[in-house]
């Protein structure tokens, strides 16, 4: 397996199980979905984080904290800009 259908498992799971969760006819199956749907996202976080390391190695000098620093920044941005189109909305 190439290292870029290693990396592609998660979102395709991610992918799966969020179209699942919609159409889950059963409590116990929304369960195992949303357990699946987890899974994929903490395989995702370790992909990622393996990915910094590799990346961090070839530039031979830290830059984890910088990543989630980044990582942070973006989701403030990503929330903020939700904010303001959730106000925008006339209903």
């Amino acid at each position: 397996m190439s290292a870029l259908a290693a990396r592609a498992w998660p979102v395709i799971g991610m992918t799966i199980c969020g179209a699942l969760i919609l159409v889950v006819p059963f409590y116990w199956m929304l369960l195992v979905v949303l357990a699946l749907f987890g899974f994929s996202m903490a395989t995702l976080d370790v992909a990622m984080n393996a990915e910094a390391s590799a990346v961090e190695e070839a530039l031979e000098r830290p830059i984890m904290s910088s990543l989630y620093g980044m990582f942070s920044i973006g989701r403030h941005v990503r929330c903020s800009s939700r904010r303001r189109t959730s106000r925008s909305r006339r209903w």
